[in-house]
């Protein structure tokens, strides 16, 4: 596969732009193409590049075909060309560019282990911890490990990095990438933030969160989260021979100089719980893990999306970027299959509301809210947002997410899926005029054909 300009992008017009790009990037080095003379320019010409590059090329396709990240800048391909006394083209610089690939291709591909430690607690019996390890190795593919393999434990004996692992839930992912950074960014910690994300919807669901009380605290400190991050600042990677590739040593002996014992002690620090006592979120877990491996890849693909931003939803400590992201849920899943006009969006929220679960006072709400998100988006207006409205919209995306987990019918890809959010708003009787009158539809189109 090789990196060429997209088909819509070989024209005139974007073929000249790129290419004074690349001759002003080339005039800022020195008579032997070794100094830049100004560096403030260079970064603004490579952020510029970049994003011609990224959007008008096949590069990032190239790249996740290869499962490789973008660990590379401009500057060196600017420098050969101005070395080699290049045209200053842009097919001239997609030559070096792929000869840089080619010698990436030459490399195979690794298989790597990503450990990671959260603050989660099984407050299970072995049985049902057992039953729990194997759902979300089926619906995440992470396996959920007792300990760091005994190696590690060796390597990092004494250190203060060690203790961050300790006393937690151990976390364990095996990708492969020609580079650890592609499988991290692209699936491993997409995934970790979305199974956090199903084990803070197993709790939170539907709940209407009491609101904070913050008239006697200091507004710098005010936290409205739902709750807090229970993911550590940690993490280890093996290679298939065990052999630790992350961190490196220089990093430990950094880690070494910040870490003290309050820093890894996990006293004082929020705990997500696991369990079956009174108002327990084991049950709804174990249902919400056994519906995600029964859904179809794309659809699990929504759902891990959506599960990612709400478990950001729900530890951001700001109303605004909370409230924004629950909508970002809400909008990604009923803008699925084509785009919706503002008036279409607060219509259906607006029946799911009346008709779906019965809720009047939500249903009036929807408006108010969808109102409020086009404030905020466009001017960002401070103080603007209530926990009223923040844990409405909750509700909203709770409503949604629920619908792509358990669809009331089976759906196969996200077309279906815009065809059922569309239809649950409507009642037997209307749903059967539909039917009567989309056969109608159907029977004229026959007659044309025949």
């Amino acid at each position: 596969m090789k990196i060429d300009l997209k088909k819509d992008y070989k024209c005139v017009k974007i073929i000249d732009e790129i290419n004074k790009i690349i001759q002003e990037y080339m005039t800022l080095f020195d008579s032997e193409c070794n100094t830049i003379k100004d560096e403030q320019r260079q970064e603004i010409l490579e952020a510029i590049l970049d994003y011609y590059i990224i959007k008008k090329t096949n590069l990032v396709k190239v790249l996740n075909f290869l499962k490789v990240s973008k660990n590379f800048g401009y500057i060196d391909i600017i420098s050969e060309m101005c070395k080699s006394r290049k045209d200053p083209t842009i097919n001239n610089f997609l030559d070096i560019l792929n000869s840089k690939i080619n010698k990436i291709k030459e490399k195979e591909p690794d298989e790597f282990n990503f450990y990671i430690p959260v603050r989660v607690k099984l407050e299970l019996k072995d049985d049902e911890k057992r039953s729990l390890k194997r759902a979300v190795k089926n619906a995440f593919g992470i396996e959920i490990v007792d300990s760091l393999p005994s190696d590690i434990l060796e390597v990092y004996k004494d250190k203060n990095y060690l203790k961050l692992f300790s006393k937690r839930l151990i976390l364990k992912i095996t990708e492969s990438g020609r580079d650890y950074t592609f499988p991290f960014e692209n699936s491993i910690k997409p995934r970790i933030k979305a199974f956090i994300g199903a084990i803070g919807l197993s709790s939170l669901i539907f709940s209407f969160i009491q609101q904070i009380d913050f008239t006697k605290v200091d507004k710098a400190s005010w936290d409205y989260s739902l709750k807090r991050n229970p993911i550590e600042n940690a993490l280890i990677i093996t290679n298939k021979n065990n052999e630790i590739v992350y961190p490196s040593e220089e990093s430990i002996q950094q880690y070494e100089l910040w870490l003290d014992d309050d820093s890894v002690s996990i006293i004082g620090k929020d705990i997500w719980r696991i369990h079956k006592r009174p108002y327990g979120n084991f049950k709804t877990l174990m249902t919400i893990l056994e519906k995600i491996s029964q859904l179809p890849d794309k659809i699990r693909e929504l759902l891990f999306y959506c599960l990612d931003i709400y478990f950001e939803a729900i530890v951001d400590r700001q109303l605004e970027f909370s409230f924004l992201k629950f909508w970002i849920i809400i909008e990604v899943i009923l803008k699925q299959g084509g785009r919706r006009t503002d008036k279409s969006i607060i219509d259906l929220l607006t029946n799911l509301a009346k008709r779906r679960i019965n809720d009047e006072h939500l249903a009036k709400m929807v408006d108010i809210l969808y109102t409020k998100r086009n404030v905020l988006v466009h001017e960002f207006k401070k103080n603007y947002i209530t926990q009223m409205d923040r844990n409405l919209a909750k509700i909203i995306a709770e409503i949604l997410i629920w619908i792509v987990l358990d669809p009331p019918v089976k759906v196969h890809d996200l077309n279906e899926l815009r065809v059922l959010i569309d239809n649950l708003v409507y009642s037997k009787e209307e749903l059967q005029k539909r039917i009567e009158i989309l056969s109608k539809i159907l029977n004229a189109k026959n007659c044309l054909v025949e």
